[in-house]
């Protein structure tokens, strides 16, 4: 007796050495439901069986055929004779029924050429059309009833004459392809736009539509449909089922229409995703290591007191360099064998190794340094005179913000030459004139490593003071309160405006920043990094420069609201 369906799929699987739950990925199911295919509890759709026949290699009618619970007496003659069963299956289906007024006969002619051209899992595509179907002296009712019940598609060829048959041909055939699979939850029916078309029938508007309507994306509306009759999930949206006046507007009847679940199958096109990622065009190529002198001890305190005197004694700025302790040695990307620099005291120079970057980033260890370092030097940078950004001595998330000028008036920013300066900090004071709190932009820049690239993550915030300055950083209830007021308003394209501004902070303007790290560099490009995919919204693309120089400058909301807010925080915490 010859395996079940369940049982075929099973041998299939563990001939090619696959779990359940590996197959089931490869097949793009379910774990659970492959499960209760191989049990026998389900029967997959033709589209999802013709799916896993070509996966496996195997013959799709065989599949199809040994799927279907049908006669035991038929199952013997096709087991007796599985080529002549299959070569007859094969004469008597169809793949796509097109269902069409006459008066668009030769659009759907090239149509179904079109469609013929193309192999799925091993055979070209069949298309039944009347004209080409029905021989002279055939029912044309009967041959009509017999090709809707055996194709496994019906293509409905959308147009304004489809739903104004005389004849009513048409009616009849969507009406039947409908009746067999009224939700569409198993795709049969395929509703082709062709036309725009005045009116669509309520029972046809849930249905995702292939648009045909533009001549200049014929070939991807035709992948989209060899894709639903392969079984594959399509990678394109389709237009939903709205009524569309003769115009191409959608007209006011199409409310309900528009209720219609959204296709969230991209379309094939070019789209650019920008993020708050800034690439990082040149590091450090080597790392500076040096054992400590002896009588040193392992602290950075220590030694950074060794070396403010030594610099006293020397002559030269006091100045606090980067370095990180790690095994007894000191890391930096300053040349640690000066025997004359900062570090000549507190370090063994004649011992100093200079180590490649590639050798040196081996270990989580090192890795973790080697990022350390490069964030302490961006720090160096956003606190020098020229960028003047501050950070709270106790902000474990070393978030860097614009304190108050210093006559204590708001401070603002001029960044671009056809806006105002922003305002990057800003003074809150109740009705009596006295000051209640100020707010800062700030953000986060660290430095992320992705795979072998390095960025600079931008992360912008807000944060709040009780007088502007670094040391009097708010924290609370209150300050998650204030925070939303303005975070809650902001989007991807304020997101994406904030990241260029930082980068114009932290490059002074230049088109790259350039930060000193030791006697190296560090340069980043202040362009964010963007991902290219060949998927998204046709015909939905925005200018993101152009509303990135919208967007406000500045997110100011009433002051009295925001006052009041923090009145009831300081309420709630007492």
């Amino acid at each position: 007796m010859p395996p079940s369906f369940g049982q075929r799929i099973r041998e299939l699987r563990q001939g090619r050495s696959l779990s359940l739950r590996q197959a089931a990925t490869e097949l793009r199911i379910s774990h659970p439901y492959l499960i209760q295919v191989e049990q026998g509890v389900e029967t997959p759709s033709e589209e999802l069986i013709r799916r896993i026949s070509s996966f496996f290699g195997v013959d799709a009618n065989e599949l199809v055929f040994s799927a279907r619970k049908i006669d035991q007496t038929i199952q013997n003659v096709a087991t007796a004779f599985p080529d002549q069963t299959a070569q007859t299956l094969q004469n008597f289906r169809r793949d796509v029924f097109i269902s069409h007024r006459s008066t668009d006969k030769v659009w759907v002619r090239y149509l179904a050429q079109e469609l013929e051209k193309v192999n799925v899992a091993g055979s070209p595509i069949r298309t039944w059309v009347d004209e080409a179907e029905i021989r002279p002296g055939q029912s044309i009712t009967g041959e009509v009833n017999k090709a809707l019940e055996t194709s496994r598609f019906v293509a409905l060829v959308l147009t304004p004459d489809y739903f104004q048959s005389p004849s009513g041909w048409t009616d009849a055939e969507w009406q039947a392809a409908l009746f067999k699979d009224p939700a569409g939850r198993q795709g049969r029916v395929v509703p082709l736009l062709v036309k725009d078309c005045p009116y669509i029938p309520a029972l046809l508007r849930h249905l995702n539509m292939v648009d045909f309507r533009d001549k200049r994306d014929f070939q991807q509306a035709l992948t989209r449909l060899v894709s639903a009759i392969a079984g594959e999930p399509s990678r394109t949206s389709a237009a939903r089922g709205q009524l569309i006046t003769e115009s191409g507007n959608i007209a006011q009847e199409s409310v309900v229409a528009d209720r219609a679940p959204i296709q969230s199958s991209p379309d094939p096109t070019d789209e650019i995703l920008p993020c708050n990622l800034l690439p990082v065009l040149s590091a450090p190529d080597f790392i500076w290591v040096a054992p400590l002198a002896k009588a040193i001890p392992s602290d950075k305190g220590v030694l950074k007191e060794h070396i403010h005197r030594h610099l006293t004694a020397i002559g030269e700025p006091i100045y606090t360099p980067v370095f990180a302790l790690h095994s007894g040695n000191v890391v930096s990307f300053h040349d640690l064998s000066a025997e004359e620099g900062p570090f000549s005291t507190v370090v063994l120079s004649r011992e100093t190794r200079r180590v490649p970057v590639a050798s040196y980033l081996t270990t989580p260890d090192t890795q973790r340094i080697f990022i350390n370092l490069l964030n302490m030097h961006i720090g160096r940078h956003c606190y020098g005179s020229r960028v003047g950004l501050v950070t709270a001595p106790d902000d474990q998330r070393r978030r860097y913000f614009f304190p108050v000028d210093e006559d204590a008036k708001d401070k603002e920013f001029k960044w671009r030459r056809s806006a105002r300066p922003r305002t990057v900090a800003k003074h809150y004071r109740d009705r009596e004139g006295n000051l209640t709190f100020c707010r800062h932009l700030a953000a986060e820049l660290p430095i992320a490593r992705l795979g072998e690239r390095l960025f600079l993550k931008i992360i912008p915030t807000w944060l709040f003071t009780t007088d502007g300055r670094a040391h009097s950083l708010m924290k609370g209830k209150r300050v998650g309160v204030l925070a939303m007021r303005w975070l809650g308003r902001e989007r991807n394209v304020q997101i994406l405006y904030h990241t260029r501004f930082w980068a114009y902070v932290l490059s002074q303007g230049r088109s790259v920043i350039k930060i000193h790290a030791g006697d190296q560099s560090l340069l980043i490009d202040t362009q964010p990094a963007f991902v290219r995919l060949n998927f998204g919204i046709k015909d939905d693309h925005l200018n993101l420069e152009r509303i990135v120089q919208q967007v406000a400058d500045d997110f100011d909301w009433n002051e009295d609201e925001v006052v009041a807010q923090l009145s009831r925080g300081n309420d709630d915490e007492q």
